[in-house]
């Protein structure tokens, strides 16, 4: 689905987020990361969705997949059901933690793990482990800590004025790569996604539940 399309569906929300639709749609590739869903999933769970950008996407390219997208804040669920135009996507206000069962062929997560304490991306981890089916693909994206301090300290920056917290649970991709494999999931993949203009370090693990 066209970018200027998914922008169009934001028309009627806010200008603060139609700008962060956008910047974040500037920011993220977000294509190479769809490029990396297995042929045609039948179930996609996108867990803390932000503000819907790669549900949408995923909605419009697989029309007969069902797409699952939670999130713990309410006001933006609320806005993006009030948009929604995909019969297919449903998105859900409830924190990813409380989620009993994982029943998607596909998990997504964006940014999502360094807002969690590294005991709850354990717990996390081990529930998806234990419910989700044998085969699952799981598509994690977050920012690799990594030796590049000014590309972290962005990132740091970025994730204080959206979130107005301070704290964040960053991890090198050395130590990404320990937590998946640690918590029993096979790694299949590695993907470095930065846009040569922005001062980020992007890293997509593609991973397998085994």
């Amino acid at each position: 689905m066209p970018y200027r399309k998914i922008i169009s569906l934001y028309k009627s929300l806010s200008l603060r987020i139609k700008l962060y639709v956008v910047l974040r749609m500037f920011v993220v590739d977000m294509q190479k990361i769809l490029d990396c869903f297995p042929g045609s999933p039948h179930r996609v769970e996108e867990l803390a969705c932000g503000y819907g950008i790669a549900s949408f996407m995923i909605a419009g390219k697989y029309k007969s997949c069902s797409i699952s997208a939670y999130d713990v804040n309410r006001k933006r669920i609320e806005s993006l059901v009030s948009i929604n135009p995909f019969k297919n996507l449903e998105f859900i206000y409830k924190n990813v933690l409380e989620i009993e069962q994982f029943r998607g062929d596909v998990i997504l997560m964006m940014d999502l793990m360094h807002h969690l304490s590294f005991q709850e991306q354990e717990q996390l981890l081990k529930r998806i482990r234990s419910t989700a089916r044998k085969g699952a693909t799981i598509i994690i994206k977050d920012v690799n800590k990594g030796k590049y301090s000014f590309r972290h300290l962005v990132n740091y920056l970025i994730d204080i004025m959206h979130t107005g917290e301070a704290r964040f649970y960053y991890r090198t991709k050395l130590e990404f790569m320990e937590l998946f494999t640690s918590s029993g999931f096979e790694i299949k993949n590695i993907l470095h996604i930065n846009r040569i203009y922005v001062p980020l370090n992007h890293v997509v693990f593609l991973l397998k539940n085994t």
